[in-house]
């Protein structure tokens, strides 16, 4: 069978083909923010951290520098249902669905080493604390509110495999039903809060926040202190603000948009 391309995200290029028998998804990065070889790293790191997840394709190969081939699961992409016109009741679904979910990687007994996972989040806090001081202009109330939560992120524990990008581009669903998480070469490690975080943060953006939350806890997944969970959907958002940036320039969104996300994270992680 000849491969098929498929939609996936900007960082790759994604193809449906049959590998002995089994369709399969062979993605191949490219360099579009981060080499090709530091992508695949981290997505391997993730599928291995997690391959007792059923919710996430199986790993099948991978080829260096740039190439992870997995296995293909049914679905529409989310982001396609929402732009076609879905309903609010179709999105509080979903997430609701989606919040159950993704409480089977707090279940799994993957994680990385919690020496690295502190040693990580120290370290981005701190490219973060100087990112912002070399660009005066974006200290808006907000901004500096959130960055003084962050450092204590880095003594959260148990480490977990996050990754910042959970977002309504990166799921398929039949219905009402999250049928495959995928994409996952934004993955770092993190722990348990920096997770959550990274979920709110994400879930901000298309996704009805309180139904993933109540999806998350009607699985025994226990919600942190609301201070807690603002300051990771903070350093979430700032890790993806660091992905944009130069060293000149923090990029898009600007300052006053940025300081309105920030804003709108703190009151939904209190509500």
């Amino acid at each position: 069978m000849d491969a098929v391309r498929i939609a996936q995200g900007a960082r790759s290029d994604a193809r449906i083909e049959t590998i002995d028998g089994q369709r399969c998804v062979t993605k191949r990065f490219n360099d579009y923010r981060g080499p090709p070889n530091v992508k695949l790293a981290r997505e391997l790191a993730f599928y291995r951290a997690y391959a007792n997840v059923p919710i996430i394709p199986k790993l099948v190969a991978h080829g260096e520098p740039d190439t992870i081939t997995v296995s293909h699961v049914d679905g529409e992409r989310l982001i396609d249902v929402i732009e076609s016109g879905a309903g609010t009741d179709v999105i509080r679904a979903v997430s609701a669905n989606y919040g159950a979910v993704l409480a089977q990687f707090f279940e799994s007994r993957g994680s990385p080493d919690e020496t690295q996972a502190r040693s990580y989040v120290a370290e981005t806090v701190h490219r973060i604390q100087d990112a912002w001081a070399r660009h005066p202009r974006w200290l808006k109330r907000p901004v500096c509110c959130a960055l003084d939560g962050l450092a204590a992120l880095a003594d959260a524990t148990p480490p977990m495999m996050c990754k910042t990008d959970w977002s309504a581009s990166n799921m398929l669903v039949q219905g009402d039903a999250v049928t495959c998480l995928y994409d996952f070469d934004t993955a770092y490690p993190g722990n348990r809060l920096t997770f959550l975080g990274d979920i709110l943060g994400s879930a901000s953006i298309r996704l009805d926040w309180p139904a993933v939350r109540d999806g998350l806890t009607s699985a025994g997944v226990a919600m942190p202190a609301p201070e807690r969970l603002a300051s990771a959907a903070h350093f979430s958002r700032f890790q993806v603000q660091l992905a944009r940036a130069s060293h000149e320039d923090l990029g898009w969104p600007g300052p006053a948009q940025f300081a309105a996300h920030l804003e709108v994270l703190t009151r939904l992680a209190a509500n």
